[in-house]
C-alpha cells in the first residue's frame, strides 16, 4: 500500500544525500524523499564536491566502511559479478554541474582509493562539450585529450589510503586542467571503469588557489544552488511478518518471463530464500516469489540479480531489476529509494534449458553488498499462511467414480477448497499431460477450532484416464491461497470387453464412441448402413487396456438414417446403432 506525505528538511552542505523529513507526520519520522544537488557554486576559484551529493547511477554503491572518507561516505564501482574487470566508457554516469564566476585554468582532482594500484585504479572522465571550455594537460608526455570525449583517469594508490590526484594514462601521466574562457555553467561526468575503484571527493581549483589549500580536508562542500528530489517508497504495513517467502512453481517453455497471473501453479509453499531447488524437472519451469523485506533505514538501495535464465525483481509495483530474457548467468542491478520499514518484494523467474541459477543481493545505505536470503525475507502470516490445518487428504475408488475425503484440525478465515485434477493415460505419464485444472469448489467453515470433515466424489473422470491426480487449492477469505499435497488414484482395468452407446445420439456433425478392453488387443471399429454395407472403418490397430474413446465425424455425403457400428477383436465382437440427422 503506497502512502504519500509532504516533507521538508534544511540542507547541510557537508552532508551528501539530503534526507527530507516531515515535521507533520503522526507517530512517524519516516523520510519521504532524498534530495541531491544538481548545481554547485564556485567560490574564490574553488569547487569542492562530495561524490555522494548526486544520486548514484547503476553499479555505483554508497559505502562508508573506510573511516577516513569525507562527508557521508564514498562511491565504489562494481559492475558485474567479478572482483576484477574493466568496463567501457558510458556506463554508470555520475554528473556534477557547477556555476563558474572566475574564468581561467582549473586543475581537476579526485580524492580516490583502490584495493591495489594496478587493476582497480582508474575511472572514465568527460567534460561535456561547450564552446567556452577547453581541456589541456601538463606533463612530460604528449597525449591529447579530445573535446567532449571520454578519457581514462588513474591513481597510484592502494588499500585504505586516500590520495589526491588525477592523471591521464599510466605510463604517460599528465595532470588534467580545464580551461574556462568565460563564466557560465559547466559539468564533469564520471563513468565506471575498473572494479572496486573508490571516489570520495572531487575538486576543481583555479591556478590562483594553491594545491594544499584546495585539498584541505576541512574545506566545506561548495554551496548547492539547485536540487532534485527522489521520493522514497513509503513502507507497507503487514499484519504479522514471519520468516520466509512464499513461492509458486510453474512449468512451461518461455523465452521471456511470462504473465504468471494467467497460469496455474503446480506447487506452492514457503522457503527461506530465493530457492529454485524445488523444481520438478530440469528445464522449462518458472517461479514466482512474493514476500517482504525490511529496509533498516531511509535511503537508496541497490538490488542485484544473477539469473540463468531470465528474472524480474519488483519492490511493490515498481520494476527495480530487469534481467529478463533467455540467457546464461548474468548480473543486472537497479536502484530505488526506500523509507525505513517493511516493503513488498517479488521476483519472477524462468528457466529455459541447460543449467539454472538465481542469486539476489542488495547494498543497503552505507553497508557492503549482501545476499538476500534467510534472515532478510519474510511473508505476512495473514496473506499467505494456509488458513486450514490439514489432518489428512485421501482418494479411493467409488462405484460412481473417485471419492475424495479430507479433514482439518482447525480453520482460520477459510473460504474453501478448489479441487483440481490432472490425469495420465496408458500412453502418457503425469509429466506429459495438461496442467491441473479446477473441477469444483467446496465451501470452507470460515474460522473454527474444531475438526471438520469434507468429501467429494468425482463422477466426470475422462474415459481414457488410467491414473488420476488430485490436489486442492485452499483459499482464504482475503484471496490468499496454498496448495495441498497431490493424491493419486489408479483406476481399475476393465474385466471384460464392452462397447458403449455413442453420445450424443441422435447427432448431426460428430459423436463420441467408447469401448473397454481388458488387455492390449488389436481392434477394428467399423460403420455399416441399414442395409449392412460397410461405410467406413473408423478405428483399426492395437489399442491399450482400459477405456478407449474416439470422437467421430462422419462423411458429409452420408444421409440421415440409422447406422450400425461394430467392435471386433480376435476373441469377440459387439455392435450398437446410432442415428444420424442431417
Amino acid at each position: 500500500m503506497i502512502k504519500t506525505t509532504e516533507v521538508t528538511f534544511p540542507c547541510l552542505w557537508l552532508c551528501a544525500l539530503v534526507v527530507v523529513i516531515s515535521t507533520g507526520l503522526v507517530n512517524s519520522a519516516t523520510a519521504q524523499s532524498i534530495t541531491s544537488c544538481t548545481l554547485f557554486e564556485e567560490q574564490g576559484g574553488l569547487v569542492v564536491l562530495e561524490v555522494e551529493s548526486v544520486l548514484p547511477s547503476d553499479s555505483w554503491s554508497l559505502r562508508n566502511d573506510i573511516s577516513s572518507a569525507l562527508g557521508n561516505g564514498y562511491y565504489e564501482w562494481k559492475h558485474g559479478d567479478n572482483d576484477q574487470g574493466i568496463d567501457a566508457a558510458g556506463m554508470g554516469i555520475l554528473t556534477y554541474t557547477f556555476e563558474i564566476s572566475l574564468a581561467g585554468s582549473y586543475r581537476f582532482l579526485l580524492r580516490s582509493s583502490s584495493p591495489d594500484n594496478t587493476e582497480h585504479n582508474d575511472v572514465w572522465v568527460r567534460f561535456p562539450d561547450n564552446p567556452a571550455t577547453g581541456i589541456r594537460q601538463r606533463g612530460p608526455g604528449s597525449i591529447e585529450i579530445q573535446r567532449n570525449s571520454w578519457f581514462k583517469v588513474y591513481q597510484n594508490t592502494s588499500g585504505q589510503e586516500w590520495k589526491w590526484d588525477a592523471r591521464t594514462v599510466d605510463f604517460d601521466p599528465h595532470s588534467i586542467f580545464l580551461t574556462i574562457d568565460e563564466p557560465g555553467t559547466y559539468s564533469v561526468e564520471l563513468s565506471g571503469r575498473s572494479t572496486l575503484f573508490k571516489i570520495d571527493r572531487i575538486v576543481l581549483h583555479h591556478e590562483q588557489v594553491r594545491f594544499t589549500d584546495a585539498t584541505r580536508l576541512d574545506n566545506e562542500e561548495s554551496v548547492c544552488l539547485q536540487t532534485e528530489t527522489i521520493a522514497l517508497r513509503p513502507p507497507d504495513e503487514p499484519e504479522a511478518p514471519q520468516p520466509g517467502i512464499h513461492y509458486a512453481y510453474y512449468e512451461g517453455n518461455w523465452t521471456n518471463v511470462p504473465d504468471f497471473a494467467t497460469l496455474t501453479p503446480i506447487d506452492a509453499g514457503i522457503v527461506h530464500g530465493f530457492d529454485i531447488s524445488r523444481f520438478q524437472r530440469d528445464d522449462y519451469f518458472g517461479f514466482v516469489f512474493e514476500g517482504l523485506i525490511q529496509a533498516p533505514s531511509d535511503g537508496l538501495y541497490t538490488f542485484y540479480t544473477i539469473s540463468n535464465s531470465g528474472s524480474l525483481l519488483f519492490i511493490g509495483d515498481e520494476l527495480v531489476v530487469d534481467n529478463d530474457g533467455a540467457h546464461s548467468a548474468r548480473e543486472r542491478n537497479g536502484l530505488i529509494g526506500l523509507a525505513a520499514g517493511w516493503h513488498e518484494i517479488s521476483l519472477l523467474y524462468f528457466e529455459d534449458f541447460f543449467t539454472q541459477s538465481l542469486e539476489v543481493s542488495w547494498v543497503t545505505p552505507g553497508e557492503s553488498r549482501e545476499i538476500i536470503g534467510e534472515g532478510n525475507l519474510f511473508y505476512d502470516l495473514d496473506d499467505v499462511l494456509p488458513s486450514a490445518e490439514l489432518v489428512r487428504f485421501e482418494g479411493s475408488i467409488d462405484p460412481a467414480g473417485v471419492a475424495l475425503t479430507w479433514e482439518t484440525a482447525s480453520e482460520l478465515n477459510n473460504a474453501g477448497f478448489e479441487i483440481e485434477r490432472r490425469y495420465e493415460t496408458h500412453s502418457q505419464t503425469m509429466a506429459d499431460t495438461v496442467a491441473f485444472l479446477p473441477i469444483t469448489f467446496i465451501d470452507g467453515n470460515g474460522t473454527t477450532v474444531s475438526s471438520e470433515q469434507y468429501s467429494y466424489t468425482d463422477t466426470s473422470i475422462p474415459a481414457l484416464a488410467r491414473v488420476v491426480y488430485y490436489r486442492f487449492k485452499q483459499i482464504t477469505l482475503s484471496g490468499a491461497f496454498t496448495y495441498s499435497d497431490v493424491v493419486s488414484v489408479e483406476l481399475p482395468t476393465p474385466e471384460a470387453i464392452a462397447l458403449y452407446p455413442n453420445y450424443p445420439n441422435p447427432f448431426n456433425l460428430s459423436t463420441t464412441v467408447a469401448f473397454d478392453l481388458s488387455e492390449e488387443s488389436p481392434v477394428r471399429l467399423s460403420l455399416f448402413n441399414a442395409s449392412g454395407q460397410l461405410v467406413k472403418v473408423l478405428v483399426e490397430g492395437i489399442r491399450p487396456p482400459g477405456r478407449n474413446e474416439f470422437t467421430l465425424t462422419l462423411p458429409a455425403s452420408l444421409t440421415s438414417g440409422l447406422y450400425m457400428y461394430q467392435l471386433e477383436t480376435p476373441e469377440e465382437s459387439h455392435s450398437r446403432t446410432m442415428t444420424l440427422i442431417r
